[in-house]
């Protein structure tokens, strides 16, 4: 609505923008981001108003990072697991939880989808790779095996990452 009664945007822009940001987190702090990178996009093509093509290319710039590459080409225990961290650190207020909350809160979440636990050789081999990917960040005593983890990932990048898989994206967007 603050965008509204400018002459600097196209109203189809404005609402696809509004669109895009509604499905993925709903902040309105996103969108007038989008909305700003867009202006610059405009002003670099000389035109004399943010085009849905501006809001598109825009889009695709600030959510075009790395860890939300990493998020869709990860395995769906490795997705789980790291819903299942973004959860337990929500509800417990820390910055870190235990491994065994998140391997239990994933076990907890497949079962609810009616899918099958995954075999404790999978979920190891999914920590470690998310370990690897640096979307989670080991935590634990100098020398010792890791009992904790931290997500290094935000809520929004994950539910943006899975918003085209109807479960995921739905339990995703509930984090942002």
């Amino acid at each position: 609505s603050r965008l509204a009664g400018l002459d600097a945007f196209d109203s189809v822009a404005i609402q696809l923008c509004a669109r895009r940001v509604a499905a993925v987190s709903g902040d309105v702090r996103k969108a007038l981001h989008i909305c700003r990178h867009a202006c610059d996009l405009a002003r670099l093509d000389n035109a004399d108003k943010v085009t849905l093509k501006h809001i598109e290319m825009a889009v695709k710039q600030l959510f075009a990072n790395p860890y939300v590459a990493a998020m869709q080409t990860l395995s769906p225990t490795a997705q789980l697991l790291v819903l299942a961290a973004l959860q337990a650190v929500e509800d417990s207020g820390e910055a870190d939880v235990k491994i065994d909350e998140v391997t239990s809160r994933a076990t907890d979440l497949s079962r609810a989808l009616g899918r099958d636990a995954a075999p404790w050789s999978m979920v190891e081999a999914s920590i470690a790779t998310l370990f690897d990917m640096q979307l989670l960040a080991p935590r634990g005593a100098n020398g010792c095996r890791a009992d904790r983890c931290a997500p290094q990932v935000q809520a929004d990048d994950v539910a943006f990452a899975l918003k085209d898989d109807p479960v995921l994206g739905r339990m995703a967007s509930t984090l942002a």
